[in-house]
């Protein structure tokens, strides 16, 4: 049975994980659905017509797949490095068979298999950040001397930049489907304050720095961060859901609980808040996003503080 173009891509759209249709001959790509155009990182109306070997990392030519195929007839959750159009190498299952149509075809699936790695390295992960953190204590205090050495020391962009490359973010959010969170963190009033001389104080210059730091460390390449005037930290997630975006605020808020600053002589223990929000289908811009960030971190310190408060 031959499937015309109006039933094929329906078809495939509705498929779970990424497929392809590749013609056989010279491996190039006929069709593809939306989800592996988000995992292979190309506009879905480029996608086509683009060969699929080089997106294998470690088998470029495809030479090795194909001998594979050609062995057992079916290939069934064969494990496979791809790479994605940016360079992005990530852990994939993938299902491969050949079909005899009026030309020959392959028929390929994938699944990105990385985030369960992730999961299982996450304890790992959390000592490594632990570590680095008091490291990076130790280097604060030998290193910031003025406050407005913190940005250019932690990596943390404008404010002005991030709510630019926000909005084309959201741009891309609306292209390729995919989920936009953001958060929002600030140090609760009795980090901020610490009394008369906390403006002069170095102490609290090095948590400024440390918690922007944190943030950094815990966060991805493709993630935007800036300081607001008031201090806060804003956090775009791009291809974030709202739970994968708590899942972060949730890490966030245990490492910073963990660190020891010595003040005057004494140790404190010091505490932040966190609201947090995500992108809506009918929202074309950030702007309600960032208003509902805004409002769940007033909730979070008005309820004493060492809170995480999410609003969809």
């Amino acid at each position: 049975m031959k499937l015309s173009e109006e039933v094929l891509q329906p078809f495939i759209d509705t498929l779970p994980g990424g497929v392809l249709l590749i013609n056989a001959d010279d491996s190039r790509i006929i069709h593809a659905n939306q989800l592996s155009s988000i995992l292979l990182g190309v506009p879905y109306n480029e996608l086509t017509g683009q060969p699929f070997f080089p997106f294998l990392a470690e088998d470029p030519d495809g030479k090795l797949l194909m001998q594979a195929l050609e062995q057992r007839g079916m290939l069934y959750n064969h494990p496979c490095l791809l790479r994605s159009n940016s360079g992005r190498p990530f852990q994939a299952s993938l299902l491969m068979r050949r079909l005899q149509t009026d030309r020959p075809v392959l028929v390929v699936s994938f699944s990105d298999q990385s985030e369960s790695k992730i999961l299982g390295e996450l304890l790992d992960y959390e000592r490594q950040l632990l570590s680095r953190t008091l490291k990076l204590v130790k280097t604060l205090r030998e290193e910031i001397q003025q406050h407005e050495l913190e940005d250019s020391v932690s990596g943390v962009m404008g404010i002005r930049s991030l709510m630019s490359n926000t909005q084309t973010e959201v741009g891309r959010a609306h292209r390729y489907g995919s989920p936009l969170a953001g958060l929002l963190l600030r140090l609760d009033e009795s980090s901020r304050e610490g009394g008369q001389d906390a403006g002069n104080d170095s102490s609290l210059a090095h948590l400024h720095q440390l918690t922007s730091s944190l943030c950094i460390q815990a966060s991805r390449e493709s993630d935007l961060i800036a300081k607001r005037e008031d201090g806060a930290l804003v956090m775009i997630l791009p291809n974030t859901t709202l739970d994968g975006s708590k899942l972060l605020a949730l890490r966030l808020l245990r490492a910073l609980s963990q660190l020891t600053l010595v003040r005057n002589g004494k140790d404190e223990h010091h505490t932040a808040s966190i609201g947090g929000s995500s992108l809506r289908p009918e929202e074309s811009s950030a702007k309600a996003m960032l208003e509902r960030m805004d409002l769940a971190l007033q909730v979070a310190q008005a309820r004493g503080g060492n809170q995480l408060i999410m609003q969809s």
